[in-house]
């Protein structure tokens, strides 16, 4: 393990999106994640570090408390995500040593570059019992694609499934993958494609419904599983008039002509982005996902009070 000697130590502030959830981190300067590709940890693209033994402590009054946790199969280990904006928090392992029981997504940091910390990669697919995924059984979604390929998946949990009918194989660049460093997808993880509303079905089970969080101008809706916390999909302007829209403080957006201005809003109106992390089958490895670095884009996110 890394020396832990207080003259190596630094404090890093935390928090869940909503700011529910508080927390300081102490300890080396962080350099490296590690990366799982478990049902859960890949679902949520969790970036792990191990504190040492009392280097996380929360904010009195926005600690575990304020948290929900999802355990499955030989419950081995809880996860902890805030319920209001669904930030995944922490993994408390049990029957394991002081010093690596305690899992912390980093991802829920401020101010920390995920995209250049080095990566340490655990198979944790590989151990056994395998994960049985979720069948979708709902309707295909409606839209008519020659040639196209159809991508079931689920949350974790099962409580949501859906289908995706795609224009051809991720493989095959039909449809891109986007990930952002923005506030909120930064701490979600997702891997967002952006297909019309028309290309996907959605089934929800009333016993795990889906959690709807907005913020800020409420320009967007970001869905997530009420039961395993797990990110599903993100709604475009559910409610957000043309007019409103064109108040967005994004210098791209005040640069659009009002022809142009109607063209992306209805687009986006029309949109439903899924987080492709939860498809079965999806190629990785065969496609590049592009980053976008939209931390700093207006408006500025500032941690709740």
């Amino acid at each position: 393990m890394a020396d832990t000697a207080p003259q190596d130590n630094q404090t890093y502030h935390g928090n869940c999106h909503c700011g529910a959830v508080k927390f300081t981190l102490t300890l080396p300067t962080i350099t490296m994640i590690n990366e799982c590709n478990c049902s859960i940890c890949f679902r949520k693209n969790y970036a792990w570090i191990f504190p040492p033994v009392g280097g996380l402590v929360f904010q009195e009054g926005r600690g575990r408390e304020k948290m929900k946790g999802y355990e499955f199969g030989g419950k081995s280990m809880v996860h902890e995500f805030c319920p209001t904006c669904g930030t995944g928090i922490m993994g408390k392992r049990h029957n394991a040593p002081a010093g690596m029981d305690i899992a912390v997504n980093v991802r829920a940091i401020n101010d920390l570059d995920i995209w250049s910390l080095k990566v340490n990669t655990f198979d944790g697919a590989a151990i056994e019992p395998a994960y049985v995924t979720h069948p979708y059984t709902g309707p295909e979604p409606e839209a008519v694609v020659e040639n196209g390929k159809l991508y079931t998946g689920s949350c974790h949990c099962g409580g949501t499934t859906m289908a995706f009918k795609s224009r051809g194989a991720f493989s095959e660049g039909k449809e891109k993958v986007h990930e952002c460093n923005c506030s909120i997808c930064n701490r979600d993880g997702t891997s967002l494609a952006y297909p019309p509303a028309s290309h996907v079905a959605v089934s929800t089970s009333p016993s795990a419904p889906l959690t709807h969080y907005r913020f800020g101008r409420h320009y967007q809706e970001h869905r997530f599983c009420s039961v395993c916390g797990v990110p599903v999909c993100t709604r475009k302007l559910p409610d957000v008039s043309l007019e409103e829209f064109s108040l967005h403080p994004n210098p791209i957006v005040k640069e659009m002509t009002p022809e142009q201005l109607k063209a992306i809003y209805e687009k986006m109106q029309n949109m439903l982005p899924i987080n492709v992390r939860c498809l079965d089958g999806v190629e990785w490895g065969s496609f590049e996902v592009a980053k976008g670095d939209y931390k700093d884009s207006p408006p500025e996110y500032e941690v709740p009070a």
